[in-house]
């Protein structure tokens, strides 16, 4: 299948996905504030404390590569697209679907948590605790990623399309993967 070349819709996906990652960074400082204001202020030292680094890269980074994910979903399911058969092992593409295989339930998970919480009844956690315990599981799409792409490689199934999309969907797939290695060496180092 010819490549297929970067035109100006492909530009408003990436514009209106910033947006929306800007805006729930926006959202996660809200959340994170109370814990994070500790961090702002400064020690005498000017040091963060690991876990400060922590939620700063999981305030920062996580909602850009999950939008960086589903921008990559889009381009790729924009037509021309391959078939089915051609899709499913390109790595690209595995890796993204594989990150919105956790993001999806994830983000139900919280909604549902939310209107609980919104229509009176209790849970066994405060309501400000309910993103920090599903965005502290970030740390496992890295591995998520990995696992797809090693499977890929066992089973002969790793076929990268030579295109744009295909490249910047394994980009982000590398991005996970390196993003979920911080995370871990940060908290060791806590």
């Amino acid at each position: 299948m010819p490549d297929r070349k970067f035109v100006l819709f492909d530009l408003m996906i990436v514009v209106a996905n910033l947006a929306i990652a800007l805006a729930w960074q926006r959202w996660l400082a809200h959340v994170f504030e109370p814990r994070f204001r500790l961090g702002l202020q400064w020690r005498p030292n000017g040091r963060l404390t690991g876990n400060q680094y922590y939620y700063l890269w999981v305030q920062l980074c996580g909602p850009i590569l999950v939008l960086m994910t589903t921008t990559g979903i889009a381009f790729r399911l924009r037509s021309p697209r391959p078939g089915w058969s051609e899709l499913r092992v390109q790595p690209g593409f595995v890796a993204a679907i594989a990150v919105m295989s956790w993001v999806v339930p994830a983000a139900v998970i919280l909604s549902v948590l939310n209107l609980v919480v919104d229509l009176g009844y209790t849970i066994p956690f405060n309501k400000g605790e309910v993103p920090i315990i599903i965005i502290d599981k970030l740390t496992e799409i890295g591995t998520i990623v990995a696992t797809a792409w090693a499977t890929m490689l066992c089973i002969g199934q790793w076929r990268p399309e030579p295109g744009w999309i295909d490249r910047y969907n394994r980009v982000v797939g590398f991005c996970w993967i390196a993003y979920t290695v911080l995370l871990v060496v940060v908290m060791r180092n806590t």
